[in-house]
Parts: C-alpha cells; structure tokens; sequence
C-alpha cells in the first residue's frame, strides 16, 4: 500500500573501540545503545585495550569503566559541559549494501569520460556546421 509506515530494519555495524589512556587491571565500555550496560574490553599489551562490539548506525555516547572508575578518553571526541559530565562520542555509519544496484551503470551506460569526449565532440561538431552554414550563406550556395 501507498505511504507504508513500515521502516527497514537498520542492521548494527561490527565497530571497534579502543581505550589506551593507562588502565592497571580492567577496562570495560559502555554506550547509550545498549543502555549503558558495561562490555568487556580485551588487553592488547602495550597499555592498550579493545573490544569490537555491534552498534547501530547513528550518534552514540559512550564512555570507559577503566579500574571501576568511569572514565571518558582524551584520545575520542567528547561531549558534555565539564570532566564530570564529558562522554565521548563516535557516529556510527550503516554498512553499505554490496547488493545495492542504483549506483550500477546500466547495460549501454557509457563511463563520464566517454559521456565528456562525446559531448565535446558533439559541441565542435556543431561549431563546425554553424560555420559551413555561415560560409554557404557568405557565398550564396
């Protein structure tokens, strides 16, 4: 029916996040879209810890339970008024649709450069019939 109301489901995106700002024992993440419930983040060594998580696409705040301290990074853009409100914040963007044909040229479609030298071609082959006309009128044939 015309103007359903039905959305498409929007698939979460396979993202990264990494804390490396100095943590003794354990580090955890945590963001609005999964109502702050805390994620186990993996030692990488070197002081450096990660997780990669499914988020859904769009603006998320998070921040880091690092030693059982709530904690934002200097290392990710943050959002708030003061340190005892700053989260950080990441934009989360879809996963592009490998099975999308809109941006597939079509059988016949020719490239933009051919599309330009045609073009070109066309527009001197014009110049050139304007002038013969103008020649022929100069001349009386």
């Amino acid at each position: 029916m015309f103007g359903s109301s039905r959305k498409a489901k929007v698939e979460p995106v396979k993202t990264e996040f990494v804390y490396a700002d100095g943590a003794k024992d354990d580090v955890q993440l945590s963001g609005d879209w999964n109502d702050w419930k805390a994620i186990q983040m993996f030692h990488e060594g070197g002081g450096m810890w990660s997780v990669v998580t499914p988020v859904p696409p769009g603006p998320h705040e998070f921040k880091f339970i690092v030693d059982g301290e709530w904690k934002h990074s200097n290392r990710h853009p943050t959002i708030g008024i003061d340190d005892t409100s700053l989260n950080n914040v990441r934009v989360v963007l879809p996963q592009p649709d490998l099975n999308d044909t809109a941006d597939t040229p079509r059988s016949g479609a020719r490239e933009p450069r051919a599309r330009a030298r045609e073009s070109r071609a066309t527009a001197r082959d014009s110049r050139a019939a304007k002038a013969k006309r103008q020649m022929v009128g100069f001349f009386g044939k």
